[in-house]
Parts: C-alpha cells; sequence; structure tokens
C-alpha cells in the first residue's frame, strides 16, 4: 500500500475548481453578445441563451438570481452598452460573479487595457469570472495570479484571431469577392437591391448570388432623374429645382409597405445619403453628381474609384441616356483615359467671350510714327 504523501497542497476555501467554491449567495450575471444581428439566431446563440443559463443553473443559482445582459445582441464590440451594465453591476457589489460563453465575449482588445481594467474592477468586488470550460477566481490567494495571467492570454488569443482570421483571412474573402462583382456589404445603390438567393430552386447554384437586381420603386425614378438631368442640359440646380417642386420623387423610404414590395430571398436597405424634404425624399447636389456619373447604372461594377466586372448585373439606365448625362460632368471616361466628349455646361458668366473676342484694331495704328538718326 503506498504511502500518504506528506505534502498536500493548500487551496483557498473559495478555490473554483473545487465543489461549493462558487458564491451561490450573490447575483450572477449572464453576458451575452453576437457581432452582428445576422449572427442573431445561429448555434452561438443558443449556446449563450440557453445552454449557458442552464449550465448555470446547474451550480447551484436559482432563476431569480441569473441577470441576463442581452443589450449587446448584434452589436459590435465597439459600442457595447450591456458591457457598460455589466461594469456597473460589478463595481456596485450587485453581482458576485459573471457568466461567458468564451472570453472573447467580453473582450479582444489588442491593448490589454479592457481587459486590465475588467480584470482589477472584478479583483476589487471578489467577482468571479465562469466559463463552461473554467472557473476564474482572480482574487484567489494562491491560484489567483495564475488565472489573471490565463485571462490575459486567452483575451489576447481573441485579439489575435481577430487580426489574423476577422482582418485577413476574411477581409481577403471579401476582396475576392468584390472583385468579382459581388456585394458583400455596406450601403446598396440607391435603385438596386442584391440577391441573396444562393442556390435556384431547382438546386443549382444561383449565377446571381450577391449581384445588384433592379428595385423597380425606386429604379424608375432614377431614370427619371436622368432624364431631368439631360432635358435641363447638365444643370444641377435646375434639375434639383424641378425634382422637388414637380418631381419625380422617391417612395417614402420610412414606409413598412416599401420593405414588402421586395421579393423574398432579395435585400434593400434604405438609403443613407438622401435629403428630406417635408415628406419628400431627394437627393443632393454631390449625390445627384455621383448619380449621373455611377456606371453601376449601366451594369457595371465598381470597386474602389474603378470599374472591375464590366455587365455584371442588369442595367437600369439605357447607355445612349447615361452618356449623355455623364458627358455633362466627368472630364475622364470609364476607363480613366481623357473623355473627348466631355462638355460642361457653361455657367452664367462665360469665362470664354474675353479669349475668344476680336481684340479691336489699334486708333493711331499707321498715323504716328517716329524720328531717328534721319529716318
Amino acid at each position: 500500500m503506498p504511502a500518504k504523501r506528506k505534502y498536500q497542497p493548500q487551496h483557498s476555501a473559495n478555490t473554483p475548481v473545487l465543489p461549493g467554491g462558487l458564491p451561490l449567495d450573490r447575483a450572477v450575471a449572464v453576458y451575452y453578445r453576437q457581432s452582428s444581428m445576422k449572427q442573431v439566431g445561429n448555434v452561438s446563440t443558443d449556446m449563450q441563451q440557453i445552454d449557458l443559463p442552464r449550465y448555470v443553473n446547474s451550480l447551484g443559482w436559482s432563476v431569480d438570481d441569473i441577470i441576463l445582459i442581452d443589450e449587446d445582441e448584434g452589436v459590435s464590440g465597439a459600442k457595447r452598452k450591456g458591457m457598460s451594465r455589466l461594469y456597473n453591476l460589478i463595481i456596485t457589489g450587485a453581482i458576485g460573479t459573471v457568466a461567458v460563453q468564451a472570453e472573447d465575449r467580453l473582450f479582444r482588445d489588442e491593448t490589454q487595457i479592457q481587459v486590465n481594467v475588467f480584470i482589477d474592477a472584478c479583483l476589487k468586488n471578489n467577482v468571479r469570472v465562469i466559463t463552461p470550460y473554467f472557473k476564474y477566481n482572480f482574487a484567489d490567494k494562491h491560484e489567483g495570479p495564475y488565472h489573471r495571467l490565463l485571462f490575459r492570454m486567452r483575451a489576447e488569443q481573441a485579439a489575435d484571431y481577430l487580426n489574423s482570421y476577422v482582418r485577413g483571412r476574411l477581409m481577403a474573402a471579401k476582396e475576392r469577392m468584390m472583385l468579382q462583382g459581388m456585394w458583400v456589404g455596406g450601403n446598396i445603390n440607391l435603385g438596386f437591391m442584391v440577391d441573396d438567393q444562393k442556390n435556384l430552386s431547382s438546386g443549382i447554384p444561383n449565377p446571381a448570388w450577391r449581384r445588384y437586381v433592379p428595385f423597380q420603386p425606386c429604379a424608375e425614378v432614377i431614370v427619371q432623374i436622368f432624364e431631368t438631368f439631360v432635358a435641363k442640359g447638365g444643370n444641377i440646380r435646375a434639375t434639383l429645382r424641378h425634382i422637388f417642386d414637380n418631381g419625380p420623387h422617391f417612395p417614402d423610404f420610412d414606409d413598412p409597405a416599401l420593405q414588402h414590395l421586395v421579393p423574398p430571398g432579395f435585400m434593400w436597405a434604405k438609403p443613407l445619403r438622401m435629403l428630406k424634404r417635408g415628406n419628400i425624399y431627394v437627393p443632393g447636389s454631390m449625390a445627384l453628381v455621383n448619380m449621373m456619373t455611377n456606371p453601376v447604372y449601366l451594369g457595371h461594377w465598381m470597386h474602389k474609384d474603378r470599374v472591375v466586372v464590366w455587365n455584371n448585373h442588369p442595367a437600369i439606365v439605357l447607355e445612349e441616356l447615361f452618356y449623355r448625362a455623364f458627358n455633362y460632368l466627368s472630364p475622364y471616361t470609364l476607363e480613366g483615359e481623357e473623355n473627348p466628349h466631355y462638355s460642361p455646361r457653361l455657367g452664367r458668366v462665360h469665362s470664354t467671350k474675353k479669349k475668344n473676342r476680336i481684340p479691336p484694331k489699334a486708333i493711331y495704328e499707321g498715323l504716328i510714327g517716329s524720328f531717328h538718326e534721319g529716318k
């Protein structure tokens, strides 16, 4: 029979790895976060909103003592009201434990400043941090230093993951999709919606997946604006004045009925750079110029101010109408060369009058001479 070990490692009564070491007499905050609304409803959501509260309940906390913090649902890590609420609960002593699905739900801080502030608050207020895989006790006399070091290390790993995977691989993948003429997020050009059906009803891949499709309620107005601009001879102010007084007017972007016109499987979003005058949405002067020179309305796809895919999606404006408006405004072609058809509209003061007028004949020309050295 082996002899009993003479040395027994010291354990605090509050060591989290031992049973009964959790502060069950104090409330526990279950913190839940998803980076975007598109992630809400996936497997991670169920793990954080369903499995994690059940896990906390199985540790001995009653349902009444579990505080669910879900204000950061679909919110980027840079702007989080729920984290502010969690921090207030910690420093006021309202909770004794923070439960998260993983450390990266709390922080992906490259500087480790937020991580150290959080650890310091938990340390001063004797607040534990638990995950389904580990229980941290930063204030423990013996294991606290190791727990603080481990938490910092895992937070640093989360920040490295953000740089290497999210900003590296995912951004590279997005760049590749953009160069192929596919929409990968951000604003949707006015007059279009995005086909988000990856496969057709027959099961074959959709060739138009993530590409623009004209959204007729707005596309028809775009065409009429082009026609108005050409009819006004490229006069931006006259065009805007006519649009405001007589139309064409876009539908009310705030009307829920407009969203119902978007077919299933397609995405459309309210434009951001539009002026609202009363109940009328009109483009501003810069927005009008951008619209009249944007090749997306010809069906071409732009990325970083150059056309990368020609004939990428259905056009809204006919080519002849587009170039009549385009030539009023752009001194360069879509290929980046000098536009030989560029004919800007002259303003009220014609600066060319002085240059082109015939200079008057000198009044005393041929009548006055000079005498020098007998000549």
